[in-house]
C-alpha cells in the first residue's frame, strides 16, 4: 500500500510537469509516423531530445534507417530485477483530414482534454513513459534499473 507521503509526492510532481508532459505530446503528435511506410525517425529524434535535456542515456537501434528504435534505460542502485518500458511510435493512418474536428497533426486542446491523430495510439502513452523514466522521478537514482 502506497503511503499517504508517497501519494502526495507523486501527485505534486505531477502537477509539476503536466505541461512538460503536454509539451512532449504535442511534439511527438507533430512527428508523423502513420505505417505504412512507419518511418519513426522524426519521432525519436523528438524523445532523443526530451531524454537528453532529462540526462537519459540512450541508443538508436536500426535495422531499416527510416525506422529506428530508440533504448533508453537508467541504472538502478540495487542489483536484481528491472523495469522495462515498452512503447511504439509507429500508428495508423489518419484518414480523410477533412473528417476531423481538430487538426490531425497538432496536439488541440478543447474542453479541458487534448485531441489530435496518434495521441491514443500509443504516442501520449509513450510522451508519459518517457516523463516517468527521468531521474528526478525518484527524487535521485532509482532501487531498480529503468529500460
Amino acid at each position: 500500500m502506497i503511503s499517504r507521503d508517497a501519494f502526495q509526492l507523486v501527485n505534486t510532481w505531477m502537477d509539476d510537469r503536466h505541461e512538460d508532459l503536454v509539451s512532449l505530446r504535442a511534439r511527438l503528435v507533430e512527428a508523423e509516423s502513420a505505417n505504412p511506410p512507419g518511418e519513426t525517425g522524426r519521432a525519436v529524434t523528438v524523445l532523443e531530445d526530451f531524454l537528453s535535456g532529462e540526462g537519459v542515456a540512450f541508443e538508436w537501434i536500426a535495422r531499416v534507417a527510416a525506422k529506428p528504435n530508440l533504448v533508453a534505460g537508467i541504472d538502478g542502485s540495487a542489483s536484481g530485477r528491472h523495469l522495462l518500458f515498452n512503447g511504439h511510435l509507429n500508428t495508423i493512418p489518419p484518414g480523410d483530414p477533412a473528417a476531423w474536428s481538430v487538426p490531425v497533426h497538432a496536439l488541440t486542446r478543447k474542453d479541458g482534454h487534448l485531441y489530435a491523430h496518434d495521441m491514443g495510439n500509443m504516442k501520449g502513452a509513450v510522451a508519459g513513459l518517457a516523463l516517468t523514466s527521468g531521474p528526478d522521478t525518484a527524487q535521485g537514482r532509482p532501487s531498480r534499473t529503468l529500460t
